[in-house]
């Protein structure tokens, strides 16, 4: 069974599904990949989490990356550090990050035409299967755990923007536009028995 998120996530005032759905496109339509803000985007609550003090501390101070903590008890944090969904969009790069178990935030992203970065996962989806992390039908960029790769990487996809924006249409047209839609979603959940 999917998770309540792709239906609506209120805690975080993500909303209804559909409406990020709806937002990222319409943001996706307002900024044109060439004009996406060429760094990667991150945020999220550490949480103690080694994965996430690794991003953190792997990004830090770097040109490349916009990765920032939100204190969900601090109103300077949601004011001066949160992102709605549909604002990761602007961004050329879009990191998925693990939380204490599977994370919610990675279906979100998925719907934005932006390369969608995920290190090697320790928790899956019904959806991961499709996720390609190489070749011809690569729809995401896989980096390690430790992040390592992740500014070598970076760098490869702003000398090779042809590529990279194949990779985040493979990614729209996989995810968004398929395995990620509301029908999708009420297939996998009420199919077949």
């Amino acid at each position: 069974m999917p998770d309540f998120g792709y239906w609506s996530w209120p805690e975080p005032k993500i909303g209804a599904y559909h409406e990020v759905q709806r937002k990222a496109i319409a943001m996706d339509k307002k900024v044109a990949f060439a004009a996406k803000i060429p760094k990667v985007v991150w945020r999220g609550a550490i949480l103690g989490l080694a994965v996430r003090e690794k991003l953190l501390s792997v990004t830090k101070g770097k040109d490349w990356a916009d990765v920032r903590t939100l204190d969900w008890g601090k109103h300077e944090s949601w004011v001066n550090d949160k992102l709605t969904m549909d604002e990761h969009c602007k961004y050329k790069y879009v990191m998925h990050t693990e939380g204490t178990s599977n994370s919610g935030r990675l279906k979100y992203l998925q719907n934005c035409r932006s390369v969608v970065f995920v290190h090697k996962l320790n928790w899956v989806q019904h959806h991961h299967h499709y996720m390609v992390a190489s070749g011809p039908e690569q729809n995401f960029v896989e980096v390690e755990r430790d992040f390592s790769d992740l500014e070598e990487k970076i760098q490869w996809l702003e000398e090779h923007q042809t590529e990279a924006e194949a990779i985040a249409e493979r990614g729209i047209k996989v995810f968004r536009e398929r395995f990620l839609t509301p029908a999708a979603e009420t297939c996998y959940v009420c199919g077949p028995f």
